[in-house]
């Protein structure tokens, strides 16, 4: 089929959007789930496509420079929209998102404690983890406290009110690494013990200075 090379269709800009979206499609049928941000940012470069178009040229425009459906453009450009006015889960998936109806927790009297508990962990490790950990926190935080209708700030504080003793990041990774013992025996947990103790030798020593100062 030809086309006027005077149309929108055609320029330099919008050829480059679609250099740009089908990339983000790429790379969403390549990882799959958890490409909410792929999903976002294609929808977001199609509206701006749409935008820039004649009405009634957007449809061709999506056949002639897209690798994926006018549907599946639609889709995307429900992910944008919906994710610029709600807080999302930066895990979950395309579908979850396109398919959740209603609001999202915005009382505060929802929130439970592990809600707190998990606030307080994604904090921790916000300010006192590695310099990965600390934007992986931070990032997950930020999703969490919006989840709630809240900034990470306002939300730190209603779990202080909720918990006044938050715990440290070490405090956290013991409480993690002790749950799945707890359910063991006395006998089971010596034998775990004395086998640990045969492949790590060095940690002899530290179990004997921990038991002096207990």
């Amino acid at each position: 089929m030809t086309r006027d090379t005077n149309t929108a269709v055609t320029i330099p800009p919008l050829s480059l959007s679609a250099q740009t979206i089908n990339t983000h499609h790429n790379n969403i049928l390549e990882h799959g789930k958890g490409m909410l941000r792929e999903a976002k940012a294609a929808g977001e470069e199609l509206l701006r496509v749409k935008k820039a178009l004649k009405h009634g040229e957007f449809k061709p425009w999506i056949e002639e420079n897209c690798s994926f459906s006018y549907s599946q453009a639609k889709r995307y450009m429900q992910i944008a929209k919906r994710i610029d006015v709600e807080p999302f889960d930066p895990e979950a998936s395309i579908e979850s998102i396109l398919h959740t109806k209603g609001k999202p927790k915005a009382h505060l009297q929802s929130f439970s404690q592990t809600d707190a508990e998990y606030a307080q962990k994604l904090h921790a490790m916000a300010v006192r983890g590695t310099e990965h950990e600390r934007e992986v926190a931070k990032g997950k935080l930020e999703a969490f406290a919006k989840s709630f209708g809240k900034t990470p700030e306002k939300l730190m504080e209603h779990v202080g009110k909720k918990d006044p003793q938050p715990q440290s990041v070490t405090e956290i990774t013991i409480q993690e690494t002790l749950e799945p013992f707890r359910s063991k025996s006395k006998d089971d947990l010596l034998m775990m013990l004395l086998h640990c103790m045969v492949k790590h030798p060095d940690l002899v020593a530290d179990l004997k200075g921990e038991a002096q100062w207990r």
